[in-house]
């Protein structure tokens, strides 16, 4: 009996039981870890290289809609303009500002008293460099009529030619040249003369106020459309009124002083992007000027008449800054030139200013559009879903300043 026990077998197949048991319970040991971590995914534990992707502020604006819309940068590095230094930010939470860019339907501004200056505060925008360099590649290319026309098949760039300098006021006799995209026949007279002049390269001198007409076609018969240029000669000075590097606006009994570029209002250097409408305020207040309210900016962008864009009443794509890939140093379009003397109010970039917007008290007036804007880029324009606290990669700005008191 004893030695039937010894040999027999045990409760037969528990081995494979324990080995299927062994199996099953590893499985649900890799299940549950596999939910537990797919869940810590879903609940927002995101690694590092996600997180900075998800927060990476706007980068691009599309200025052809309605809204203002701001894309996560996700596939492209936001940069700061080269050589700046940090900038740094004021202590208040950045909020996501929603919709909306709006056009002011008031083509005339009415004169009206500048505002108090901004409470002074501490400069807080980066330096540019001392100096810049420009841009501006265009030419006295002059075709004579017996010049061969070259490869008409490949070459699909028309002319496009503008006088320098640029029309508007100007206190005293005016040297005109022409300067063209690419060598052609231009052609001009004074209004309301009939009879055209071919230009050989020699200044047009502009002694009193005058239109002037010009048109140019190149050697394989492309031809730029006629324009005109208005330059209104003065012989009345401001010296003293305003500091050297700033223009006088003067409509009616309202006058006042204007950076003659975008900050830091220096010719030939690119201007200061990304930027928070606090940090403009500081900045024009250590400089001993304020912020520029959005009348007196569409003022020193219009003019006396009251022109859509600075140079005139239509839309032209090469006067300034507003089909580019980046902002442009400043003044290196000169045909960006508004009555006043004050250059690149149409695109390059963004301004703020110091008019809070009617649509909602929280945010303000960004004018001018930037350098994708296209003809969104008027003297009338208005942007205003930017809280003050925010900085905007295509947003700067310019400042302005009162007059100084007039001698008796």
């Amino acid at each position: 009996m004893g030695e039937r026990n010894k040999n027999r077998k045990w409760f037969p197949g528990v081995k494979k039981r324990l080995v299927a048991g062994s199996v099953l319970l590893a499985t649900v040991v890799v299940l549950v870890c596999l939910f537990l971590f797919g869940n810590k995914e879903r609940t927002g534990a995101l690694s590092p290289v996600k997180q900075n992707t998800v927060t990476a502020s706007a980068k691009h604006y599309d200025t052809g809609s309605k809204a203002a819309t701001q894309v996560p940068e996700t596939t492209q590095k936001k940069e700061p303009i080269k050589n700046a230094e940090p900038i740094i930010r004021r202590g208040v939470p950045r909020q996501k500002p929603f919709d909306t860019v709006t056009k002011d339907s008031a083509r005339t501004v009415s004169a009206k008293a500048a505002p108090d200056a901004s409470v002074p505060g501490k400069d807080t925008v980066p330096k540019a460099p001392a100096e810049g360099f420009d841009t501006a590649k265009s030419g006295n290319a002059v075709l004579s009529p017996e010049s061969p026309s070259g490869n008409c098949a490949g070459d699909t760039l028309a002319p496009w030619v503008y006088p320098e300098p640029s029309g508007g006021l100007h206190r005293g006799t005016v040297s005109i040249t022409f300067k063209t995209n690419k060598p052609c026949r231009i052609s001009w007279r004074f209004e309301p003369d009939t009879e055209w002049h071919s230009w050989s390269g020699e200044p047009v001198t502009v002694e009193r106020t005058a239109t002037i007409a010009f048109k140019a076609v190149d050697g394989c018969g492309r031809a730029m459309a006629d324009r005109l240029e208005y330059y209104e000669i003065t012989s009345e000075q401001t010296a003293g009124l305003c500091p050297s590097d700033m223009e006088l606006v003067k409509i009616g009994a309202t006058r006042f002083c204007i950076d003659r570029y975008e900050w830091p209002n220096r010719k030939g250097v690119v201007p200061q992007s990304y930027v928070s409408q606090y940090q403009a305020r500081d900045s024009c207040s250590v400089a001993g000027k304020r912020l520029c309210s959005s009348e007196e900016w569409s003022l020193a962008c219009s003019g006396p008449y009251s022109w859509n864009y600075p140079y005139g009443q239509e839309y032209e794509r090469y006067a300034c800054v507003t089909h580019d890939t980046t902002p442009r140093p400043s003044g290196s379009k000169p045909e960006c030139r508004a009555f006043f003397g004050v250059f690149d109010m149409s695109g390059n970039l963004l301004e703020w200013t110091s008019t809070a917007s009617k649509e909602n008290r929280q945010f303000f007036n960004v004018m001018g559009g930037f350098w994708q804007s296209g003809p969104r880029s008027g003297c009338f324009d208005i942007r205003y879903s930017y809280f003050p606290q925010n900085r905007h990669n295509p947003v700067g700005f310019r400042c302005c300043k009162e007059t100084a008191p007039a001698e008796k």
